[in-house]
């Protein structure tokens, strides 16, 4: 097989779009494969597990874990801006004197 040198994609300037570019090109390629018929075992596995009810609902439950993990983590921070404001108000009020 011949290799084909694509032109028009500028490197990756961090190592998160280096990832996700390469990702994308091993999705092309699997897919390719898939297509021609010459795909490994490995790879038609992979995608039968990705297209399974079993994994979807684990990939369901890592989302709302993590929608969970988020709320309570900004349920932490109002809690703690909320008690830096009461303790300010507080702080405030001791500084009044009633005449």
């Amino acid at each position: 097989m011949a290799k084909k040198k694509k032109v028009g994609r500028a490197p990756a300037t961090n190592p998160k779009a280096q990832e996700d570019r390469l990702i994308s090109l091993a999705y092309k390629r699997a897919e390719e494969m898939l297509q021609e018929g010459t795909a490994p075992p490995s790879i038609i596995t992979h995608f039968l597990k990705m297209g399974s009810s079993s994994q979807k609902q684990d990939m369901e439950l890592k989302e709302s874990q993590a929608v969970l993990a988020k709320s309570k983590a900004d349920s932490i921070k109002t809690s703690k801006d909320s008690q830096a404001s009461a303790e300010e108000a507080i702080a405030a009020f001791k500084n009044y004197k009633v005449k």
